[in-house]
């Protein structure tokens, strides 16, 4: 089986397994790789593009010695994905995890400047800087050395977190990538400086994922010594660092960050971030104990502005009246306004870590449920060509989902008790409906693989044999709601003149509801399996939902389960697509807040549209009876 089959079809999956220690790399150089993308123009030559390339590597390998090594590369398989969709949205969506330091730098030409926006991905810590850095130059001799100054301010030195446990972790030692190699550290890392901290995932043979711990710093206490240095730990949700199965452990990042007054934007933790008018908000530059520097109150549109500026790092606390509704520590990075969700309720804060807990189990949740759509893909196109090849990637992936849906299991009943614990409210209703997908699909390949595998034991017949595989193939199409190829599938056993009288009534009642009634029922059949499934984000979902409501009306009305049973599909994964739309917006401008309403609306609106198909399917649908 090919790798690239594999790293498709892994399901995203984190077993059960002890927490281990993770490998510091202190005897490790960084890897830092610049992907060079220069758009289109007569002034950006191939000449200007070489002369930049060889320079910004010169000036890069010269400025960090043996702690890195360095390429300047003009091509990488996530280029277009960061062109197309732009430094902030591309990166604000990865959480894998390897040896890699990646830099994209955008160069282009308008108005008589030369335009560079640069944004780094850390991937040993599975975090990308903050913020998209961005230059505007007039002289082009210049470009490499500024391209080369935004690049030095996130490079970040990174670590590896010392185990801890409890809620009231104030110090951590970090462990420093490239600690041993005798270098002094003290140029890239200083005490004050601040760093964000990753939660490091198992996905079993998918290898590892990287979540950013929300609200949750490190600022250096000591400078770096024999590779190593304390920091304070700030958090606003306890445990700060939990521990779980699954978890391997924590990584940090240097930010690059600077000085500057906070402009925040305090927002009710409700789907629609609504403002809060006359909260209190009290800061202070040396941590969350002591008088605030400074005491603002928000206005109606939830905003409050410092009058005096802060260096790295700010400690907010967040009160209507007397009663403090967060703590929140804040890096300084530029003039941006950052948006704080808070509740009225001070329980509520309290329940932060097991908020967090539910998306990520919900991610996983979405992750697999792509996984296993692309299973059954993946097997109709080579099965025909190489069916050892065929059995040996179903086995594997009935094998990943069966772990996939063991740990999401234990982990679902791990979120209950939790909840329970904590007398809170937890909807995992989502998460569930789409773990019923997901051991549906499992089952569909247990019972393939078993079929398939007596089929090729026990029928001496290569023609029979031939026939029989198709038919399993055929019920594997249908398990995903093709039931075009399913029939075709089917059509061909009896083509070549297979006898399966139960088969033979299958198809015919397959094909009875099938059949198009009319162009109204052509349209439907159009849009749930062409139109429907590519709708890209929550604007369009948005426009084309009165059309799917339209669609499965006319799909009830003919009694057309199969159609309507594809379009259940379609929901759930256009679901997930909108999970993860929702995950990648921070809520810090009004068109990201504007989104995060559509999106919500989108949301509420397909949740209602697969409750009523749902309720058909039990009805009609032969398997539900």
């Amino acid at each position: 089986m090919s790798r690239l089959i594999l790293g498709l079809l892994v399901v995203t999956s984190c077993q059960g397994i002890a927490r281990a220690d993770l490998p510091a790399e202190g005897s490790q150089p960084y890897q830092l790789q610049v992907v060079l993308g220069i758009a289109k123009h007569p002034l950006l030559t191939p000449v200007f593009q070489q002369k930049m390339q060889r320079e910004l590597r010169d000036s890069l390998q010269a400025a960090l010695g043996r702690l890195a090594r360095v390429e300047v590369v003009r091509d990488h398989p996530r280029l277009k994905e960061v062109e197309s969709k732009g430094l902030k949205h591309a990166m604000d969506g990865w959480n894998f995890v390897d040896e890699s330091k990646l830099h994209f730098l955008l160069v282009s030409y308008a108005n008589g400047r030369y335009e560079i926006q640069a944004r780094q991905y850390d991937a040993f810590t599975g975090l990308a800087s903050p913020v998209v850095r961005r230059k505007s130059i007039p002289d082009p001799q210049l470009v490499a050395r500024n391209a080369a100054l935004l690049i030095d301010q996130d490079f970040g030195l990174t670590g590896t977190l010392a185990p801890v446990s409890g809620d009231n972790v104030d110090k951590v030692e970090v462990t420093l990538k490239g600690g041993d190699l005798g270098i002094p550290l003290d140029r890239w890392l200083k005490k004050g400086d601040v760093m964000a901290v990753s939660q490091i995932v198992d996905q079993a043979g998918a290898g590892q994922a990287s979540f950013r711990m929300p609200w949750t710093l490190l600022q250096v206490a000591d400078e770096p010594r024999e590779g190593k240095c304390s920091c304070q730990l700030f958090n606003r949700f306890s445990p700060p660092l939990p521990s779980a199965s699954g978890i391997l452990g924590y990584r940090c990042l240097k930010l690059g960050t600077s000085r500057g007054r906070l402009r925040l934007r305090v927002v009710s933790d409700d789907k629609l971030g609504t403002p809060l008018n006359g909260r209190f908000v009290r800061i202070n530059s040396e941590g969350f104990q002591g008088d605030a520097q400074e005491q603002l109150t928000t206005n109606p549109d939830g905003i409050a502005t410092s009058v005096q500026p802060y260096t790295n790092v700010a400690f907010i606390k967040v009160f209507e009246g007397g009663t403090a509704l967060a703590k929140i520590p804040l890096e300084i990075l530029d003039d941006r306004t950052i948006t704080i969700p808070v509740s009225n309720n001070p329980e509520a804060e309290r329940r932060g870590q097991l908020y967090l807990r539910r998306d990520r189990w919900l991610r996983r949740v979405y992750d697999a449920m792509d996984v296993a759509v692309n299973i059954v893909k993946v097997l109709n196109a080579i099965v025909a060509d190489d069916r050892d090849k065929a059995m040996d990637l179903a086995k594997s992936a009935s094998k990943s989902l069966e772990s996939d849906l063991r740990y999401l299991g234990t982990e679902r009943d791990g979120l209950i008790a939790e909840a329970k614990q904590m007398q809170a409210t937890l909807d995992l209703s989502q998460g569930e409906q789409r773990i019923a997908e997901l051991e549906g699909q499992q089952k569909q390949l247990v019972h393939y693989i078993s079929q398939l595998s007596g089929i090729l034991k026990d029928e001496k017949d290569p023609k029979i044999q031939k026939w029989k595989e198709l038919a399993e193939q055929g019920k594997l199409m249908e398990s995903v709601a093709d039931y075009d190829k399913a029939i075709n599938l089917y059509e061909q056993v009896f083509a070549a003149g297979g006898e399966d009288p139960a088969l033979k009534a299958h198809l015919d009642e397959l094909k009875r509801i099938w059949t198009l009634r009319d162009d109204k029922h052509r349209k439907a059949h159009t849009f749930i399996y062409e139109t429907w499934p590519e709708a890209k984000d929550a604007a369009q979902m948005k426009s084309l939902m009165s059309e799917a409501r339209r669609a499965f009306e006319t799909c009830r009305g003919y009694g057309d389960w199969l159609r309507t049973r594809k379009l259940f599909k379609v929901n759930i994964a256009l679901g997930s697509k909108l999970a993860r739309e929702l995950e990648a917006l921070k809520k810090d401008t009004e068109d990201e807040r504007k989104a995060v309403e559509t999106i919500n609306g989108v949301i509420e609106d397909l949740k209602k549209l697969n409750e009523d198909v749902a309720k058909f399917l039990r009805e009609v649908e032969p398997a539900a009876k």
